[in-house]
């Protein structure tokens, strides 16, 4: 089993459950996708795979 999912399925196990609002993430910024071309530039550099 890979460490994210034994991290996750105890999270989700423990009685110290926090649950979050829905409503959270309805103002969720973008602020990611503003840097593409930054982005893609340092993977090109890189010879990486643009986004």
């Amino acid at each position: 089993s890979s460490r994210p999912f034994t991290v996750t399925d105890w999270a989700m196990k423990s009685d110290k459950l926090h649950e979050h609002d829905p409503k959270m993430w309805d103002d969720l910024v973008d602020n990611f996708s503003t840097h593409k071309d930054e982005v893609d530039e340092i993977l090109k550099k890189a010879g990486k795979l643009s986004l």
